[in-house]
């Protein structure tokens, strides 16, 4: 999966934000990487915490490496 919050993404609802972590929950096995594209340093910090839990690798790119992230989630 690859999840970008673009340079346009201002703020974030933390509703949202549970919501999205609740979804993730609902499918840890269904991902075998995650690539998490995000400037915001909360977010990311939030993202390195949460996937401690993950059964699958996850990676943190800033929006500047988004065709790094894009590479690195289809390559086998």
């Amino acid at each position: 999966m690859l999840y970008h919050l673009g340079s346009n993404f201002s703020d974030f609802d933390l509703n949202a934000m549970l919501d999205d972590a609740k979804m993730g929950m609902k499918h840890l096995s269904a991902w075998e990487k995650i690539a998490l594209v995000s400037d915001h340093d909360m977010i990311n910090t939030f993202a390195k915490v949460f996937g401690y839990v993950l059964s699958c690798e996850l990676r943190i790119f800033k929006n500047a490496e988004f065709e790094d992230a894009r590479k690195w989630i289809i390559e086998k």
